[in-house]
């Protein structure tokens, strides 16, 4: 027994600092405002679902948050291939994002609770970003299968949604976005975050012009603009891209036209007063409306001038975007190579269909 005494206080010297070094984990927990919560406190995120975020304070304390009223959580203990995947990401190389987020998912260590489901979802978000739908839809469908109550499980049912609707599958994407939408029965709530349960009918919206159902897809949008806050902005200003596709799907060219153009002056007009990180939201929805200008043309009438014009919009975008990975500079770069071959400049549709081809792979 005397033997044993100093061979167990050896073995507790060598795991001490392990120990030390989980309880001195600190997280960072952001609100929807960007401020942090329980600023000066010593927390530690302990667990989380889609839900909520349950936490200890240093001292004993406990308690958690509603998932929907946080944005982001920074986690103390994120491993360096992590921290390596959230700079390639941030700086729009997903490529290489995608490649550090595999190996933080494979080498996790310690809490792995949270790093494996994120970094799954992120390798599916970057792949999609990146074009590659089929890498997208396996990463996003292991994350439902092993960890169905993860933070982001309705994000990648709307992201699978997406991929859905660009194979051309619209129901498949409409269960999707069902699944975002449900209300809870017992509190008459939304299952997810807010945020995403209008996310998700704005996506619903979508599928059903996709199918060509107009009806529905105005009864649905009209439902949603009714609920919408004041405060959800950005929202609203998808919700009126998507009634101003509507009126050019049903005929209506010119007011459609017109209607893509008031939202292009409000959007000109918010960038000129937004920061940096609401640009980027910004000139997305712009490069949108360019697009849904350029479809306009090309597809609703076979004049020559008509195909100039739709050239001209695609371009838009492609100048807004240069050298970006978004889907947006997919669309506006098929978009401008079909112009160049109506009006007989094959040379230079090869040229963008070869880009399109090279940094899109798999794009539709």
């Amino acid at each position: 027994m005397r033997r044993m005494i100093p061979l167990l206080a050896i073995l507790i010297a060598a795991l001490l600092p392990n120990v030390q070094a989980l309880a001195q984990i600190i997280d960072r927990i952001y609100d929807k405002d960007g401020r942090v919560i329980l600023a000066g406190q010593r927390i530690t995120v302990v667990g989380e679902t889609y839900k909520e975020v349950r936490y200890e304070i240093e001292g004993g304390a406990s308690g958690a948050f509603p998932q929907s009223r946080v944005k982001e959580i920074m986690f103390g203990d994120r491993p360096p291939d992590y921290r390596a995947a959230e700079e390639h990401r941030k700086r729009y190389e997903y490529a290489q994002a995608v490649e550090a987020y595999e190996k933080a998912f494979e080498a996790t260590r310690g809490r792995e609770w949270w790093v494996k489901p994120y970094s799954l979802y992120y390798m599916g978000f970057c792949s999609l970003q990146a074009g590659k739908t089929k890498d997208a839809k396996k990463h996003y469908e292991r994350l439902m299968k092993e960890y169905p109550t993860a933070r982001f499980y309705p994000n990648a049912q709307i992201d699978l949604g997406d991929i859905h609707l660009r194979e051309k599958d619209y129901e498949k994407a409409l269960a999707s976005f069902r699944v975002v939408s449900d209300v809870d029965p017992a509190t008459g709530g939304p299952v997810f975050d807010k945020d995403l349960y209008f996310l998700a009918q704005l996506k619903a919206v979508e599928a059903h012009i996709r199918k060509k159902e107009f009806d529905e897809a105005r009864s649905k949008l009209s439902a949603l603009m009714q609920i919408l806050p004041p405060t959800y902005i950005e929202m609203t200003r998808s919700a009126k891209l998507k009634q101003a596709l509507i009126t050019i799907a049903t005929g209506k060219i010119e007011q459609g036209v017109s209607e893509y153009r008031i939202i292009i002056g409000q959007i000109i007009d918010q960038m000129n007063r937004a920061g940096a990180e609401q640009e980027i939201g910004l000139m997305r929805d712009l490069a949108q409306c360019y697009n849904g200008l350029g479809d306009a043309f090309l597809e609703n009438t076979g004049r020559k001038e008509r195909h100039k014009e739709a050239l001209m919009e695609y371009l838009r975008v492609v100048t807004v975007m240069a050298e970006s990975v978004d889907l947006e500079y997919a669309h506006a770069l098929k978009g401008a190579a079909n112009c160049f071959e109506a009006i007989g400049k094959k040379e230079d549709a090869a040229a963008l269909r070869k880009e399109l081809k090279t940094r899109f792979r798999g794009y539709r």
